[in-house]
């Protein structure tokens, strides 16, 4: 679990160093870093899953086949670690994947 949001005990406005080093205890809310993330999604094949719940108990997600964080950069903390997703499927809609317009 990369990201947990449960209760709002947690700030989650924070600037750019916080999202690349996490923040957050691994027991409650929480975001793992996008470091500690690149490092993981760049030692094997990933998939994503995202759970989604709203204050209705109405429930959604959303499954990527692939993911990865910085896979394609040879600098990913200068390259911004970019996001890499493939194979959408679910009910929440795919909102994360690249669009051109």
């Amino acid at each position: 679990v990369f990201q947990r949001r449960e209760d709002g005990s947690v700030n989650f406005f924070r600037g750019w160093e916080a999202y690349r080093d996490g923040f957050g205890k691994l027991t409650g809310e929480h975001w793992l870093g996008l470091k500690r993330i690149h490092a993981l999604t760049t030692q094997a094949a990933y998939e994503l899953h995202v759970d989604l719940e709203d204050f209705d108990n109405g429930t959604a997600y959303a499954h990527y086949g692939s993911f990865g964080v910085g896979l394609f950069s040879v600098d990913p903390e200068e390259d911004g670690y970019p996001l890499t997703v493939a194979d959408y499927a679910g009910t929440a809609g795919d909102c994360i994947a690249y669009r051109k317009l």
